[in-house]
Order: C-alpha cells, then structure tokens, then sequence
C-alpha cells in the first residue's frame, strides 16, 4: 500500500461476506470482520458485479490484495454499503497492493 494511504488509514469498518439465500430470500452471512481502511468521498461509475454500470458515491481503501462478490457488504458507523465492485492494484514491493472497494 502507498504509505501516504496507510498513514491515514485509521477507519474500521467491518466487511460481512455473504454465504446464502434462503427460499424466502433472507441473506446469510458470515461473522463480520474488522479492515482499516482509508475512505474517500468520490462520484464516479462503475461496472457491478452484473456488469451493469451503477453510481458509486464512496471508496474504501484497503491494504492487500483482497477479493470480493456480489451481496458482500461493508459496514460503516452502522450503515451497511453492498460493494458495488472493487479493483487492486499491485505494489512497489513484491506482495505489496491496494484493494478499492466501491461503495
């Protein structure tokens, strides 16, 4: 990760990856799991998971290269967020990355 990115990265938030769908549509999902990360307020479009384009309105970035999918959610001062997408991008530093999740 960018050290000027890791230095601000002081947010937790917590990520819910999802696990099933009953027959009467109720979502399960795993215990959450706390991230630092860096969040930034951006308005830009992006492709889901469908390959629809959709608006997103907030980023999270995240140490690592972390992998998501459709119904996982973030959690932030109790709102939860669907990742709409999420892109990485590799380090300087062998093993070294950035995940942004778009909220």
């Amino acid at each position: 990760m960018d050290p000027v990115i890791k230095a601000r990265r002081f947010l937790e938030i917590m990520y819910y990856e999802f696990v099933s769908v009953d027959s009467r549509g109720k979502k399960t999902y795993n215990p959450p799991v706390p991230l630092l990360c860096y969040k930034a307020g951006k308005i830009t479009t992006v492709r889901n998971f469908e390959g629809v384009q959709v608006v997103s309105s907030l980023q999270m970035y995240v140490d690592g290269y972390l992998t998501f999918k459709a119904n996982d959610q973030f959690e932030d001062a109790g709102i939860k967020y669907p990742i709409q997408a999420y892109s990485s991008f590799a380090g300087l530093a062998t093993g070294t990355g950035t995940t942004v999740v778009y909220l």
